[in-house]
Formats: C-alpha cells, sequence, structure tokens
C-alpha cells in the first residue's frame, strides 16, 4: 500500500509539474518577444538580488522540517512545536532581511534604478514567510499542493496576455508571478490550520535560535547551492548588459523547466518517504534508493540527449530569433538534469536522512568557492558562455564530490544489476503492487 502511495504521488505531482510547465512554455514565446532580452534580463538579475533574501527566510526548512514532520505525523503535539517554532523563527529571518534589503537598495545605484522591481519581487520572500510547504510535504499530502500550482499557473497565463503589451511592462510581469505566489502561499497558510488542525505556540527567542543553530548545516549548504547557481547571474552583471545577462538567463531558465519537471516530483515524493524507510534502518533506506536510481538515471539521460538535439529549435520557437544567442549555453547543459538529480540523491536523499548534514555542507561550500573564483574567471573573458561552463563544472564537482564522500563511508546506492530493463519493470510493479 505505501508503494502504491508514493507511485501515485509520483504520478499524480509529476503530471501537474508538467501542466504547470506548459503555461510558461505559452507565455515565453509572448513574454520574450515583447520584453526581449534586456527586459528578461533585468528581471531575471533582480529575481537573482531578492533570491538571497528568499534564501534567508526559507532556512532550509523544506527539507530539515519536511524530515521532522514526517516521522512525527501521528504525534499532533509535536506537529504544532514544529510548525510554531517554524513560524517564528521565519518571523525573525524575515525582519533581518528587510533591514538587509534597505540598505542594499539604498547603497547599489542599479538597484536604485530598478527601486519598484525590487519591491514587486520582494512578495516572494513575504512569500516564503507564510508557506506551509514543509507541512504538507510532511504529512505526503500533495493534492492542495498540486492544485493550487495549477490555479496560479492558469491566472498567471491569463494576465500576461491581457496586460504585458510592452517593452516597458517588465515591472508588469513580475509582478503577475510574484503577488499571486504571494496569494498561494497565504491561502494554504490559511487552509492547512483548518486541514492539520493546527494551534500556534508561543515560542521563546532562545528556543528559535537553538533551532535556527541545529539546522544551520542544511541552511549553510542552502546558501551555498545559491552561490554557484544565481550567484553567476550577479557576478556576470558587473561585465555585461542586461541584453547579456538575458541570453545566459533564458538558457538556465530553460534548463530549469525540464530540471523541475523532473526533479520536484521526485524530491517532493520521494524526501518524505524515505525519511520514513531510512527512520526505520538505514539499509531499508538505502535498499529502496538502489531501486529507485536505475529509473532516475535512464529518465534523465534521455531527456539531456533530445534536449541537446532540440535545443536550436525549440529556442527559436519558443524565444524568437532575439535569443538564437542562448542555444550554446542551453547545449552544454543539457545534462544538468542528470546531473543535479544524481547529486540530490547522492545528498539531499542520501546524505541528510544519515544525518552526514556537515559533510554534505563542506562539499557544497567547496563548490561554491570553486565556482565564485571560475564565474569571475570565465566571465571575464569569455561572457555568459564563460559563465555556462563554470556552472557545468561546478555541478560536476558537486556529484563527484558526493560519490567520493559516501564510497568514503561505505555507502552505496549505485547497484549495476537495476540497470537491467528487467530489473525495471519488476520496480514499477514494486511501486504498483
Amino acid at each position: 500500500m505505501k508503494g502504491l502511495t508514493v507511485f501515485k504521488n509520483l504520478a499524480s505531482i509529476g503530471i501537474v509539474q508538467i501542466v504547470n510547465y506548459i503555461f510558461p512554455l505559452i507565455t515565453i514565446p509572448y513574454v520574450s518577444r515583447i520584453l526581449g532580452p534586456e527586459g528578461l534580463g533585468t528581471v531575471n538579475y533582480i529575481a537573482a538580488f531578492v533570491g538571497y533574501f528568499s534564501l534567508i527566510i526559507a532556512y532550509g526548512f523544506d527539507l530539515s522540517a519536511t524530515r521532522k514532520i514526517a516521522v512525527n505525523v501521528d504525534n499532533s503535539e509535536e506537529i504544532n512545536r514544529i510548525f510554531s517554532k517554524v513560524l517564528f523563527a521565519r518571523f525573525y529571518l524575515l525582519i533581518i532581511s528587510i533591514v538587509f534589503f534597505i540598505i542594499a537598495i539604498t547603497s547599489f545605484e542599479r538597484l536604485q534604478s530598478h527601486l519598484y522591481l525590487c519591491l514587486v519581487v520582494f512578495f516572494t520572500p513575504l512569500s516564503l514567510f507564510i508557506s506551509p510547504q514543509f507541512l504538507y510535504q510532511g504529512f505526503e499530502n500533495f493534492k492542495i499542493l498540486s492544485l493550487m500550482n495549477v490555479v496560479k499557473g492558469t491566472l498567471s497565463t491569463i494576465a500576461i496576455f491581457l496586460l504585458i503589451s510592452g517593452k516597458e511592462d517588465y515591472i508588469i510581469y513580475a509582478l503577475i508571478s510574484n503577488f499571486l505566489t504571494f496569494l498561494v502561499s497565504l491561502f494554504l497558510f490559511i487552509y492547512a490550520f483548518r486541514r492539520f488542525n493546527l494551534k500556534v505556540y508561543y515560542c521563546k527567542i532562545n528556543e528559535v535560535f537553538k533551532m535556527l543553530y541545529e539546522e544551520r548545516f542544511i541552511f549553510f549548504s542552502t546558501v551555498v547551492f545559491n552561490l554557484y547557481t544565481s550567484t553567476n547571474i550577479i557576478i556576470i552583471g558587473f561585465y555585461e548588459a542586461p541584453k547579456i545577462i538575458g541570453y545566459y538567463t533564458v538558457a538556465l531558465g530553460f534548463i530549469n523547466i525540464i530540471q523541475n519537471v523532473l526533479n520536484i516530483p521526485l524530491s517532493t515524493v520521494l524526501y518524505p518517504f524515505l525519511s520514513k524507510a531510512f527512520s526505520e534502518s538505514t539499509e531499508t533506506g538505502l535498499a529502496k534508493l538502489r531501486k529507485i536510481f536505475p529509473f532516475v538515471f535512464y529518465v534523465t539521460v534521455v531527456g539531456g540527449l533530445l534536449l541537446f538535439i532540440l535545443a536550436p529549435f525549440l529556442t527559436k520557437i519558443i524565444y524568437g530569433d532575439q535569443f538564437l544567442n542562448s542555444i550554446i549555453s542551453i547545449q552544454i547543459l543539457c545534462f544538468l538534469p542528470l546531473i543535479s538529480t544524481i547529486s540530490s540523491l547522492f545528498g539531499v536523499l542520501t546524505m541528510l536522512n544519515l544525518k552526514m548534514d556537515r559533510q554534505f555542507s563542506i562539499i557544497t561550500l567547496s563548490a561554491a568557492v570553486i565556482s565564485i573564483i571560475l564565474n569571475f574567471i570565465l566571465g571575464y573573458y569569455f561572457s555568459y558562455i564563460g559563465t555556462t561552463v563554470s556552472y557545468l563544472i561546478t555541478e560536476l564537482f558537486v556529484m563527484l564530490g558526493l560519490f567520493y564522500v559516501l564510497k568514503l563511508k561505505d555507502v552505496s546506492i549505485i547497484e549495476l544489476s537495476y540497470f537491467k530493463p528487467s530489473k525495471m519493470v519488476l520496480l514499477l510493479k514494486d511501486f504498483k503492487n
């Protein structure tokens, strides 16, 4: 029954994610031609900047709190305590973020020139403050999350076609996405109280800071992960105009669409499921991972090959002739979904469940340092192509580093016999039965 539940959750979220990314594929051809590389580059640059504050407020709770909820689903008192601590922690982090946000926009001229855009994009950190996603994930309750994502995508698509008509509408474009995200988070926050019978307990500040300290490794991991995913956008902004940023961020955004279609169902469903498996025993969790790994591998390899072949055609059709310079970046990153998915299996789904948070943090921190150095060097000499190559090198370093550490600990989730087609058929039957 548990296997059938996971299979249904994977199928459900996978379908919904595909549907959700159909919406951008509908609107992107229109928006990219209206706003052009410069407009999209400006929006994506500010989004990368505000993304730092989103990281602070999120604090990795969608991983750490999900893990706690998953192993306490029958303990309502503990659920309320976890929820309350996360809520108070995010409130303090929001206050800190607002202070630094004000300092930043008053200190940097480039941000001052896009003040209204900065304020609009800041709806995303506000959304994370009230986001109860960790609750729904911990309870493996995905229907309402999926439904609200579809509603958001539908409303966003309609609003874009109604309100975006010229290059000067890039602020409206950002407002549509960020404000709808806030409304969805607000609804899910209110609905969670009724769905999970939540109560908010007052948490002393020392309790909150104790939890923040305990979860520091996961937080640092998410921060350093951002250093080699979004900071490269900030760094290339030192050298290049918004149009060049647009070429790179469009390529990265396209890859992210493919990556999220593959990764989000896996990480959202498998993380709480495997957390329970690892809570039973280490070997139980590893045994499930060994069976899952080949399936994930084959799906992402096929996706990467198709993306490499179809990149020129898809770029021209979806983004238009203004973004043909993005093709080479897309082809360089075509196997990024494969690399990052394997890294997720090694890191998030294995090392974090085995409480190897410290080792995970060290690897990602090392990757962040390498990424920053490579971005300054390759970005300076080779523009956005150099930035693209540095991103790929960094992701490869993370994957190989995680594999090496697990090997040193005699932890293996790769079983070659499971890669046989006959074993894949048995795996699907196991999920069904």
